[in-house]
């Protein structure tokens, strides 16, 4: 059993047969299909990005669920407060699974506390302050020898995820979405999902589209037969176990 991150970095060829416009699409995205949203935010360290990355949606999330304020946030008591500290562990711990949690520098310098800071209000601020149909963390059911999944955000009908690198958005972004969208088809008790989102907020960017054209533009297919096709591979193959990236 895989996961959904590491099914969408390998089996190239698998991936180049069923998404042929895939490169030209992303490529498209980047230079005339994202919307701009402000400056990037430029990381302290690179070893910490991730970290950062992590605790920032983690403060976004728990201010969306009322559990602290975004003034709290904004004015940096949030970093003297003992959640604050319990959820940087837990951030760090669960990092620490993964091979590029292991090149992590602790503790954090003050930059980085503001490079939190600033990536948790943007966040805090792209999402409508009323919002009540916000999902975090949609849970779908895995098949094959793909591990059951979580997404990070489900607004309405729009699955989004957040990716907060210091980089434009890729193919690998593109195959993760649908890799999502496949998993909840087959799912018992699936979302009504009609978006996809990309949303980076240390880039100050966002892509969204409609499911049925984004897949139409990058594999000519509809997509129910898209997700099957998915469905037949991670199904019908036996494979040596790939590591978790």
């Amino acid at each position: 059993m895989i996961s959904e991150t590491t099914f969408s970095k390998k089996f190239t060829s698998f991936w180049s047969q069923l998404l042929p416009n895939a490169n030209n699409y992303i490529r498209l995205v980047n230079e005339a299909m994202v919307e701009s949203l402000y400056a990037p935010e430029r990381p302290v360290r690179n070893e910490n990005v991730a970290l950062c990355n992590t605790i920032a949606f983690e403060i976004f999330r728990l201010v969306k669920t009322g559990e602290l304020s975004k003034d709290e946030v904004s004015s940096g008591a949030i970093f003297s407060n003992v959640t604050f500290d319990k959820l940087a562990k837990d951030c760090e711990s669960e990092l620490k699974i993964f091979s590029h949690g292991n090149s992590m520098n602790l503790p954090l310098l003050k930059g980085e506390l503001n490079d939190i800071r600033s990536i948790a209000i943007h966040m805090v601020e792209y999402f409508p302050a009323g919002a009540t149909n916000i999902t975090f963390s949609p849970r779908f059911e895995g098949m094959g020898f793909l591990n059951s999944a979580e997404g990070d955000i489900l607004l309405a009908d729009s699955l989004i995820e957040v990716k907060a690198g210091f980089r434009n958005f890729s193919v690998n972004d593109i195959r993760q979405l649908l890799v999502y969208l496949s998993l909840n088809h087959y799912s018992r008790s699936p979302y009504v999902i009609s978006k996809v989102e990309l949303y980076n907020p240390r880039m100050g960017m966002v892509f969204e589209e409609n499911v049925e054209r984004i897949c139409d533009d990058i594999s000519a297919l509809q997509p129910s037969d898209l997700y099957h096709q998915i469905l037949l591979f991670v199904t019908e193959n036996n494979f040596i176990e790939l590591p978790d990236a």
